[in-house]
């Protein structure tokens, strides 16, 4: 990575703080950011590696689609993974499977 490139993701990570921590102070913002800007994403990563799900949730939590991604690991080449979009049903397999899952 360069140092031009390191020095701009720094600039624009210190930037997102400041606006987080503007947020805070106004329940209103914090309400309209969660509304309107948060899309967060959990990705779990199978122990052989060859394999995730990639899980995406609304600003409330909910889970409301996702992707399976496989990496054929004995391709040559630069072969890129095959990613497959979850239906209603897979989702509500891992819905399910993750119940009692919390972040914190």
């Amino acid at each position: 990575m360069s140092k031009d490139f390191e020095a701009i993701a720094d600039k624009k990570f210190k930037s997102r703080k400041r606006k987080f921590k503007k947020i805070l102070q106004d329940e209103y913002a914090k309400e309209e950011f969660f509304e309107e800007n948060i899309r967060v994403s959990v990705e779990i990563l199978f122990k052989d590696g060859s394999d995730s799900i990639v899980l995406y949730t609304n600003a409330d939590g909910k889970i409301v689609d996702g992707d399976y991604s496989y990496i054929n690991e004995e391709a040559t080449g630069e072969e890129p993974p095959v990613s497959l979009f979850l239906s209603d049903e897979d989702l509500d397999l891992f819905k399910e499977l993750f119940l009692d899952f919390k972040l914190e």
